[in-house]
């Protein structure tokens, strides 16, 4: 559902509206993990996080105009947009889901709620689209791309968190705008050049922020979450994978192997003279 309301606020809302809403998922992000999780965020990367958003808001917000459905789209979507980056990370890291198998699981509800959206998002005429093979043939890149995009996405939520997904969207748009401007010879206003910049520098702060407290958990021997650490050790969360009945099965035997060898052995050598 947060993809489809995403695409119904970028439709019913100007561009600049659209990032400034796309802005409010990152502190959404940060409350929800703390009253769910109880997740707590140094002042130093709370602070990189605010001029992270307020480099991007300076680099990408050009035009405002306000209207009541496009404000509504976006209200629903900022949350959902939340509840569903930040349960992916935790589900995927606390049940050990794979990459592949939790968008097996999911992706299907998610593709049966969007068509029932449908019909209230698409413009009218959209079952008289006149299809012809090059129309299909883009439909159908266009599909492919969508799966190694959600694919990427959902690999960086599982193995990272939310917020760092959010944040490397950020940095999307920054790099866009600077290597647009450096390679391509692309004209943008000297804000969206400053905006850009400044955010990319609180994107390092803030890197660098997450590995100098990631050292000093490692070093204390801490597991208390703290938000959102570097790939691969944020929260430490302390889980066992599922096992499977036949892996009990099997570790039982190997025991009772290993007891019996250890019996055998004692009667051998309390038997020899």
């Amino acid at each position: 559902m947060a993809p489809a309301l995403n695409n119904l606020s970028l439709l019913l809302n100007s561009l600049g509206f659209y990032q400034v809403v796309k802005l409010l998922v990152t502190p959404c992000i940060v409350v929800l993990e703390r009253m769910l999780y109880g997740a707590r965020m140094s002042t130093s990367r709370a602070a990189a996080l605010l001029v992270v958003c307020i480099g991007v808001g300076v680099a990408c917000v050009n035009d405002m105009s306000i209207n009541i459905a496009g404000s509504l789209a976006a209200a629903a979507w900022v949350p959902a947009a939340a509840v569903y980056k930040v349960l992916w990370s935790r589900i995927a890291k606390e049940e050990a889901w794979a990459t592949l198998p939790l968008m097996q699981r999911v992706l299907p509800l998610s593709t049966c709620a969007t068509l029932l959206m449908v019909p209230l998002i698409d413009p009218p005429g959209l079952f008289e689209f006149q299809w012809t093979f090059d129309r299909m043939l883009l439909v159908a890149l266009s599909g492919v791309s969508a799966f190694f995009v959600n694919w990427s996405g959902f690999l960086v939520m599982g193995a990272c968190s939310a917020l760092t997904h959010t944040v490397l969207g950020q940095l999307k748009a920054c790099v866009i705008i600077l290597g647009g401007w450096l390679l391509f010879d692309q004209r943008y206003p000297p804000k969206s050049i400053f905006g850009a910049s400044m955010a990319i520098i609180a994107m390092v702060a803030y890197v660098r922020a997450n590995l100098q407290e990631s050292r000093q958990e490692l070093a204390n021997g801490s597991s208390t979450t703290s938000g959102d650490n570097v790939c691969g050790s944020r929260s430490r969360l302390k889980y066992s994978p599922p096992v499977s009945p036949l892996q009990e099965h099997y570790d039982a035997e190997q025991l009772l192997l290993v007891s019996e060898a250890q019996s055998q052995v004692r009667a051998e050598h309390g038997s020899s003279p």
